[in-house]
């Protein structure tokens, strides 16, 4: 009964479990999945509007100044002076106009995307590439990092060819093409300029953009809600945990007293049947005596016998269940118990036209009680005498396996279930009632073996492989 309550408690916990962490894996999937679709929200409206936040309620200006390489330096054939050469088609004088004619795509006094706050909250850069060099960068919405490492971040992803993506799992980026012109700065250098602090600007044409926003408040409150489903989860499952335990024994409370019923009876009824038994044996000595042997007498005395036989499985059944029963556990040698056990059971298989071969390994030791384990051996040998199909063998084998003992008995029948057969160590199931009659099986000889074997700390297995034969697996921990 106790095992059946914690295979109870045990059910009930595995199933709140798998549904709560499903419900915890699906709500932080989706949140994960709302930290990726609002940043890749903010990086279209950057990208769509030439890699700046639209700013709210007002037009932007034409052009950009952004800080940056410069493209082409020359002198000035007039004076030799340095100076930047515009690029083809331009007068040098004022930057094209980016994407949109400079106008924001956000109307007067309208609301834009993610708020009116969302230009000021987001934390993004963008760095601009011409055939893959850096030709100037937007660094106004971001202090995390510095221009240079802006660029050499930009620069890492773009040689990476994904398209969008995480960047050291604190940006999101995107790489979008860009085809209009930037305007870069750049300060020239002393021993050429001849002057100090003299910056100098030039239009150069852009064909790719890199933008990054920052995600690391929203992985943050991620990771912070992540943690805190998990906390709760937890705390919830050992509330249910404790209620789950405390009502289970209000529900196994009729159970156990129905088993307590059942054991009462069988103690009852088998202490009941031994005086009408010994009555009755006696009877049919006294009228064999007086009248010499029949074959009345002689069924009457195989009745008997297996009444008697039954009785004394109900008693061993019941006391299996007392945790003082057999004793206390000792090392003992498997290998010799089952070798001297097996040989008495050479002349009854003989007599059934049956033959008992053994395979034993030496020194295989096992911490359990003796008295248990030779009737354990005996009552699965005394099973495969009886019901092994006549003029074959009866395999028995012992070996070790890992930590374990491992013993097998195998014989030949008919009626069994190819497949597992664990069913034959059910209290009083007979496979094969008419000729359990006719062999004196009561069903209860494999549900005491059954016990036998979970007191001692190991497993029992029946299993068929072809429906013709059957082969029995006891394990035990090996001491």
């Amino acid at each position: 009964m106790k095992k059946l309550r914690i295979r109870f408690v045990l059910a009930a916990m595995g199933s709140m479990f798998a549904v709560l962490a499903a419900i915890v894996i699906g709500m932080n999937v989706l949140s994960y999945m709302d930290v990726i679709n609002t940043s890749d929200q903010e990086l279209e409206r950057i990208v769509g509007n030439g890699g700046e936040y639209p700013d709210p309620g007002a037009a932007r200006s034409e052009g950009e100044t952004v800080s940056g390489p410069a493209s082409e330096i020359g002198r000035n054939p007039a004076d030799g002076s340095l100076q930047v050469l515009p690029p083809p088609g331009s007068s040098g004088e004022t930057p094209p106009p980016l994407p949109n004619n400079g106008i924001s795509p956000i109307g007067e006094g309208e609301m834009p995307p993610g708020g009116a706050e969302a230009p000021y909250e987001t934390r993004y850069f963008t760095v601009y590439f011409r055939d893959g060099a850096v030709v100037g960068s937007h660094m106004d919405n971001i202090a995390a990092v510095t221009e240079t490492e802006a660029e050499e971040i930009a620069t890492a992803i773009l040689n990476g060819g994904s398209e969008k993506g995480f960047y050291e799992g604190t940006y999101r980026y995107r790489v979008a093409a860009y085809d209009k012109s930037v305007t870069t700065t750049f300060s020239a250098n002393n021993d050429i300029a001849g002057a100090t602090g003299v910056v100098y600007s030039a239009t150069v044409d852009a064909d790719t953009m890199v933008c990054l926003v920052n995600c690391e408040r929203r992985l943050d409150a991620f990771s912070y809600s992540l943690w805190i489903s998990i906390i709760v989860s937890l705390a919830g499952a050992l509330v249910v945990f404790l209620l789950v335990l405390f009502t289970s024994k209000l529900v196994f409370r009729p159970v156990e007293a129905s088993e307590r019923k059942q054991k009462q009876f069988l103690t009852d009824a088998s202490h009941e049947l031994k005086t009408p038994l010994a009555i009755i044996s006696a009877n049919t000595e006294v009228m064999e005596m007086e009248s010499g042997e029949t074959k009345w007498i002689a069924s009457t005395r195989h009745q008997v016998e297996r009444l008697t036989g039954l009785v004394e499985q109900m008693v061993a059944l019941t006391r299996l269940d007392e945790t003082d029963f057999g004793g206390e556990p000792e090392r003992i040698s498997f290998s010799d118990i089952l070798r001297e056990t097996a040989d008495s059971y050479q002349a009854p298989a003989e007599v059934a036209n049956k033959k008992l071969k053994t395979e034993i390994g030496n020194g295989i030791y096992i911490r359990a009680n003796e008295k248990n384990i030779r009737q354990l051996i005996g009552l699965l040998l005394d099973n495969a005498v009886k019901y092994a199909t006549p003029d074959t063998t009866i395999e028995v084998e012992l070996f070790s396996k890992g930590k374990r003992a491992v013993m097998t008995v195998f014989n030949h029948a008919d009626g069994i279930k190819q497949g597992e057969n664990d069913i034959l160590f059910e209290r009083f199931y007979r496979n094969d009632a008419s000729r359990s009659s006719e062999t004196g099986g009561s069903g209860i000889g494999l549900s005491v073996a059954k016990s036998i074997v979970e007191r001692s700390h190991g497993r029992i297995k029946a299993y068929s492989d072809d429906g013709e034969s059957l082969r029995i697996t006891v394990t035990l921990p090996i001491a």
